[in-house]
């Protein structure tokens, strides 16, 4: 199967790493890097208290999505 190379749109991949650094989206993690990939992205976020893992990732990929459609 082959995945589509949503972010080699400029527009898309800029509404996509504006979330990456939003504090709301974040909660209390932190956003040590990221990478965008055409049809992917990477990050190295570090947990703060509150939030698990899964609920940090879930929010990133909510929230970039929304805002790259």
């Amino acid at each position: 199967m082959e995945r589509r190379r949503f972010f080699d749109n400029f527009l898309a991949g800029c509404s996509a790493a504006r979330c990456f650094e939003d504090a709301g989206v974040l909660g209390d993690a932190r956003m040590l890097a990221w990478v965008l990939m055409p049809d992917h992205a990477h990050w190295l976020v570090q947990l703060g208290d509150q939030d698990p893992l899964d609920r940090v990732v879930n929010r990133l990929k909510s929230a970039s999505a929304r805002s790259a459609n």
